[in-house]
């Protein structure tokens, strides 16, 4: 009878150990995301669950704005994120967070680049403010190819222009479209997306460089081990035949991730400082 009790106690306690294995003495990864950007976390959350499948505790932090984020990379309250190239070179800039990682969608890119959008048949842009002098400009804001774009450019803020500040950058075209701005400054892929809606509009000039898209950056207080440890799974992921990794590639619509380095940043970093942005 002790013998089968004996028994009993040790199977149930190799149960309880196989339980708490995977969360027990999982890595923790906080990843920050925006709370503007409405449906972030259920975009990403079959990630979270590929991470804790392999042994890092992945979980949602929430940040107010790239500022908060900014501060809670410093503070060691966020491990990384998945970010755009704007704010993604700002947390750079203030050196703060590091790039390891970008998607590459199942069309085969992994970079965008800035558009100016008119309408077909207007003189062609060229990188300087004259071309802005007496025209209404659209474009977002805290956006790379938005405001970021226009300040950067020497002379932009005295060229007289009426600036539109849109929520999206469909609606800068949008605007353009109606007739409220002459012209529109957004992300080239945002402009595949739309274009065919409109075929009085074209291209008439683009940015000299192209930047990540939704990079993963890492806290430079995060210990190596995990940080290592998360890259390694998502150079790695676009191989997996798992059921999770077949889910993370549905919700983001991916082949995979490539490595990202402070080079791929040079062109962003660039524009930014040029704005304005400084550590």
């Amino acid at each position: 009878m002790g013998i089968s009790r004996r028994r009993v106690n040790f199977f149930y306690v190799l149960i309880l150990l196989l339980f708490f294995s995977t969360s027990a003495f999982a890595q923790s990864f906080r990843i920050a995301v925006m709370e503007s950007e409405e449906g972030a976390s259920e975009k990403y959350l079959p990630l979270v669950r590929y991470l804790k499948t392999n042994g890092v505790d992945a979980t949602f932090v929430p940040a107010k704005n790239y500022i908060h984020a900014s501060k809670m990379f410093e503070s060691d309250q966020a491990d990384g994120m998945f970010s755009s190239a704007s704010i993604a070179g700002i947390l750079i800039i203030k050196e703060v967070a590091y790039p390891v990682a970008r998607p590459l969608t199942k069309k085969g890119w992994s970079t965008s680049w800035t558009v100016v959008i008119g309408g077909k048949g207007s003189p062609k842009f060229e990188e300087n403010a004259a071309y802005f002098k007496d025209k209404r400009v659209a474009f977002t804001t805290l956006d790379l190819s938005g405001d970021f774009f226009f300040r950067a450019i020497q002379g932009s803020a005295d060229a007289g222009a009426t600036i539109t500040s849109v929520e999206s950058h469909s609606a800068a075209v949008e605007a353009l479209s109606r007739g409220v701005a002459d012209i529109a400054i957004i992300n080239n892929r945002a402009w595949d997306e739309v274009k065919a809606k409109y075929p009085g509009l074209d291209v008439v000039g683009e940015g000299s460089g192209k930047s990540p898209e939704m990079t993963l950056i890492l806290s430079k207080k995060t210990d190596i081990s995990v940080t290592t440890k998360v890259k390694d799974l998502l150079l790695s992921f676009g191989k997996s035949r798992s059921p999770e990794a077949k889910l993370v590639k549905k919700s983001l619509n991916i082949k995979g991730y490539i490595e990202t380095t402070m080079d791929d940043f040079k062109y962003a970093v660039s524009v930014l400082e040029k704005a304005g942005v400084t550590k």
